[in-house]
């Protein structure tokens, strides 16, 4: 009795087992099936922004015509460097020591120093460096 017990347990686990096994396949196939639904799905918005069909996704940009968004980048750079100049006479007024009475060595070296770190201070850096990236790129492609 010990014997066939076992077996008819072994029995109903393997067919469980296979059971199991099947309904495993079967939602792999449904996953499998979904994904290549996406896929298609994915390929013909794709397809779509590139026709620009979708209207959701069609984005206008402001200044579409080339010169005048060459005239804004231009005005930007101006005024870069007019802010850039403003804060570094503030800098040089408020932050440099007086170095009336000190002697001509010494001055320089001073104000060499705090020209050479005039880059580091934040209010300068944040509006020279748009203001000096183009003339540094004017600069290297005229060198070539």
């Amino acid at each position: 009795m010990n014997k066939k017990l076992k077996n008819d347990i072994k029995d109903k686990l393997n067919e469980t087992i296979e059971d199991i096994k099947i309904n495993i396949n079967e939602q792999v196939d449904a996953m499998e099936e979904k994904m290549d639904e996406l896929q298609e799905t994915m390929k013909d918005t794709a397809i779509g922004l590139d026709n620009n069909e979708n209207e959701h996704f069609d984005v206008k940009k402001p200044a579409e015509d080339k010169e005048k968004a060459e005239f804004i980048d231009m005005i930007m750079y101006v005024v870069h460097a007019i802010i850039t100049i403003i804060l570094t006479i503030e800098y040089w007024d408020h932050r440099v020591p007086d170095l009336e009475s000190k002697s001509f060595k010494t001055q320089l070296i001073c104000r060499a120093a705090h020209f050479t770190v005039l880059p580091l201070y934040k209010p300068i850096s944040i509006a020279m460096w748009p203001a000096l990236m183009p003339l540094m790129q004017f600069v290297h492609w005229q060198a070539r």
